[in-house]
Formats: C-alpha cells, structure tokens, sequence
C-alpha cells in the first residue's frame, strides 16, 4: 500500500465535521453519537484541534516510515485552514476513509524507536467509529436503503 501526506484542506473539512458531530444531536446524515458523546465535557474546539493534529501527525510519520529512514516531524497542521464549510456527508466520509487509509500505525512501530501513543491509537479508534457511524447514518438515510427487504421468517 502507499502513503501519502493529505491536504492540509482536507483536514480541515475533516475538523469542521467533527466539530459539526459534535453539536449535533438530530439523527441526519452527519450524525455521531460516538463524536457526540466524546465531546460532552470537553472543549470542542481545543478538542477538534488536539485530536486533528495528533491524526495528521500519525498521516505524515506514516508517510515518513513507508519512505524515509529518520522520523521528521513535520508541523503541516499550522496550515489547516480554519474556516471552511461543511462538506456533503458522502464527501466528508471519503475524506475520513482517506485519512485512515494513509495512517499506518504498525509501519510507524515497526520503522521507529517512538512508538505510537495510547493516545494516539484512542484518537485512531474514535476516527474509524466515527467513520462506521458517518457510513451507517449516510446508509440509513438513502431510499434504497429504506425500500430494502428484511428477511421473511423461514
């Protein structure tokens, strides 16, 4: 698999979701319960900004592991831009899947001497079940999905 470094931008559609999941309490396509119930006694936007960077930085020592030799860290987090708008929930689950895809938390233990944080593997768990609930509320709202069939009993 290859790694790459994400837009800067893309993180920031990936923030403003998150800070979106957050404060949302109505079941729409954009919907969190994991986002919503980890923020209940936090700080949103100091949170949004702890958990972001900490993915972003996983994203770039990946990239670091599969094709350098030394860990550099980099700081591209300073350019995410703060004021975006929200994107489509079909877009802002490509971008999260996106984000995943290119974070590699068993070539960066491998690759490096400083291993990856419980911190930094909670922050990882949050972004897949986030991912999971962004999927099934997307999949809930979709009229295909509504006409499906359940099972007849046997």
């Amino acid at each position: 698999m290859s790694v790459l470094v994400l837009d800067p931008k893309v993180i920031s559609y990936i923030r403003k979701g998150m800070i979106y999941a957050a404060y949302n309490k109505t079941c729409d396509a954009l919907f969190s319960s994991t986002m919503h119930m980890h923020f209940s006694d936090k700080d949103v936007e100091t949170e949004t900004d702890r958990i972001v960077a900490s993915l972003y930085l996983l994203n770039q020592r990946s990239y670091s592991a599969r094709y350098r030799e030394e860990d550099k860290d980099h700081d591209l987090f300073n350019f995410v831009r703060r004021k975006v708008g929200l994107p489509n929930p079909f877009q802002l689950l490509k971008y999260v899947e996106c984000l995943m895809y290119n974070i590699e938390i068993d070539t960066i233990n491998e690759k490096f001497d400083k291993w990856v944080t419980k911190q930094e593997q909670y922050d990882y768990k949050l972004l897949k079940k986030w991912r999971d609930e962004l999927m099934s509320s997307i999949i809930d709202q979709m009229q295909e999905y509504k006409d499906a069939k359940w099972s007849e009993p046997v």
